[in-house]
């Protein structure tokens, strides 16, 4: 089968990181992967890489300029509106060029190429994938044949904002990581990735180390990621945890993982938080936020804790459980990466993708 994702660009986001790992998987499979994007940030070492690991896995790019930005203001947001509209005859180019068996949008905002496309030429099927749960609806957002849910919690908005009938769930998955002798720390650490904003709940988990560390001074946290770095440092000073807290720029989290010993997701929004299923695999024990994907991720007092969406104190309860009880944080990391092997690995995400492709190119 030959495939195309169609996306803005190549980033440091979860999304980057799912098409990735579901285009390596697709090649392995035996089909042919093509990537539609702006390319990456080549001044940036992180998006470099990863721009060069999709050419490794095998999945062919190919570049459309689409704006990268976003803003307010009426007058600006019709100038991004005409920046897509001139980059359709590339976008049609390079589809002719392919002639993809099915079209994989990434981003809702380029569902008017597959429409418009169709509207020319032969007719090509495509499916969307909505990736967080509050995605702006705009008059480019135009509806594929199908979309996918990576979470049930996600699937209302599908359904009652874009107005989808023929909706598939398929969690996110990531590659098996086979078990691995952790690094021994002195203090044990607590590991967060993702981006640097508020939607991520940086200050949620910034309050509960507070509360930890009058309590419980004996732990280190690194916060991995890039964004609102100088937002990020100034709630560290004001809740005085210099000390304890360490922000890293955004990297190859899996060096992060082997060195940490909690996990902790405080999002306020998510949509199937992929991340968490990377900390899973690698063995580590989850605390999040009862936000989407949540309840599918984490089995409670097995392999990690739910805590309410922004509170803090119940957050630092839980945080506190596990800085004091080595022997649970192993018990729950051993039993989060059997979950995660058994029922969020790339395999099963790739062959789910692959049936509702089949479905769409019979109909």
């Amino acid at each position: 089968m030959k495939i195309v994702f169609i996306s803005k660009c190549i980033d440091k986001t979860g999304i980057t990181t799912h098409m990735l790992t579901l285009g390596r998987q697709l090649v392995k499979m035996g089909h042919e992967v093509y990537l539609i994007t702006s390319g990456c940030n080549k001044n940036n070492l992180e998006t470099l890489r990863l721009f060069k690991e999709f050419k490794q896995a095998g999945i062919k790019h190919r570049t459309v300029k689409f704006p990268l930005y976003s803003t307010t203001g009426l007058k600006n947001q019709i100038k991004i509106f005409l920046k897509y509209i001139l980059v359709l005859p590339k976008a049609m180019k390079v589809l002719r060029e392919i002639k993809p068996d099915i079209i994989h949008l990434h981003y809702f905002i380029v569902g008017y190429i597959p429409k418009i496309y169709n509207m020319i030429f032969k007719r090509i099927p495509s499916i969307a994938t909505l990736h967080k749960a509050d995605v702006v609806k705009t008059p480019l957002s135009c509806k594929a044949d199908a979309c996918i849910a990576i979470s049930e919690e996600v699937k209302p908005e599908i359904i009652n904002k874009f107005k989808y009938s023929k909706v598939y769930t398929i969690y996110n998955g990531t590659d098996k990581v086979k078990p691995c002798k952790r690094i021994k720390n002195s203090k044990p650490n607590i590991l967060f990735v993702g981006s640097l904003e508020r939607r991520k709940g940086l200050d949620i988990l910034i309050d509960a180390l507070k509360i930890v560390a009058k309590t419980n001074p004996n732990f280190t946290c690194t916060i991995l990621g890039d964004g609102g770095v100088e937002w990020v440092n100034q709630l560290i000073q004001n809740a005085n945890l210099q000390e304890f807290i360490t922000l890293v720029p955004f990297q190859d989290p899996q060096s992060l993982y082997k060195k940490s010993d909690i996990f902790v997701l405080p999002s306020r929004v998510e949509g199937f938080a992929l991340v968490v299923i990377e900390a899973m695999m690698n063995g580590l024990p989850v605390i999040r936020s009862n936000t989407e994907g949540a309840s599918v991720q984490i089995v409670p007092e097995k392999t990690g804790y739910i805590f309410e969406n922004e509170n803090s104190e119940e957050l630092a309860n839980y945080i506190l459980k596990l800085l004091e009880d080595e022997n649970l944080r192993l018990k729950m990391g051993k039993k989060g990466y059997k979950k995660a092997i058994t029922e969020f690995s790339s395999e099963i995400m790739a062959e789910k993708t692959i049936a509702a492709y089949k479905s769409l190119i019979k109909d």
